[in-house]
């Protein structure tokens, strides 16, 4: 019973969220809220119960939607972006969850950050328009603090902004307040920040990006070389994360 006391409520998690994240892509010349608002929605998945959780994937559902809309300064003329990007975070969600239900939580939230990156990079292999939106692009504005990602690639900000988030909820809302946890996460945030400012190389931007996955063309030559790694490689691990639940799943039915 204590368990459940320390559940948090997912309609408030789910006001905290939207209100954290809309203001994040909102402010785009100081994002800071980014690396905030997707905590509470990690909240939503973890705490609650595989039975209960697909009734809560709307409640992530309708604060992406509202959050991307405030991206877009709420001009309703890239709604069908907006609602098929927020079906496919959604099915990024339902996804984890059914990955969860057959290998357990021993991975924590690892296969939820995989398949959000392995998302986006199916976007960017099938669909790199400009109405496609990365995580990577709330932070387009700031390219002082995007220096180091020249050999990791554009969407490294993508997982640089899903791991604050992620050590955030570990340190203040999975079991209270974990000083611990709260220091990785002010290093997460702060570090490469901090890095970047010692670095003179441009960073890779999102028209390199596009650029190199459509024409072929791009620099510096680290990037071409190795293009988008770090979602490729979600990818291909995300594959064998549902792979294996899936078998898992089909043996614990027999």
């Amino acid at each position: 019973m204590a368990k459940d006391k320390n559940k948090l409520n997912p309609y408030l998690l789910f006001v905290i969220a939207t209100a954290l994240f809309s203001a994040g892509l909102l402010m785009r010349s100081f994002p800071l809220f980014v690396f905030f608002g997707l905590a509470p929605l990690f909240a939503i998945t973890d705490h609650a119960n595989e039975d209960n959780m697909w009734n809560k994937i709307e409640l992530i559902g309708v604060s992406i939607v509202v959050s991307l809309f405030a991206w877009h300064v709420f001009d309703f003329t890239y709604a069908t972006s907006v609602i098929l990007l927020s079906i496919g975070i959604m099915l990024v969600f339902a996804a984890f969850t059914f990955a969860r239900s057959g290998l357990g939580s021993r991975l924590g939230l690892l296969p939820l950050i995989l398949f959000w990156l392995a998302l986006e990079y199916l976007m960017l292999r099938f669909a790199p328009t400009k109405n496609v939106f990365f995580l990577a692009d709330a932070v387009v504005l700031k390219t002082a603090w995007l220096r180091w990602n020249t050999s990791m690639g554009y969407l490294s900000a993508s997982l640089w902004i899903l791991m604050t988030n992620w050590f955030l909820y570990l340190g203040t809302l999975k079991n209270g307040i974990r000083i611990p946890y709260l220091v990785i996460f002010l290093i997460v945030i702060s570090g490469p920040i901090i890095y970047s400012y010692t670095l003179q190389a441009e960073p890779v931007s999102r028209a390199e990006m596009i650029a190199l996955y459509t024409t072929n063309l791009s620099s510096p030559a680290s990037y071409a070389a190795n293009g988008e790694w770090i979602p490729r490689t979600a990818a291909w691990v995300s594959v064998l994360i549902l792979l294996s639940a899936f078998v898992k799943e089909n043996i614990r039915k027999k």
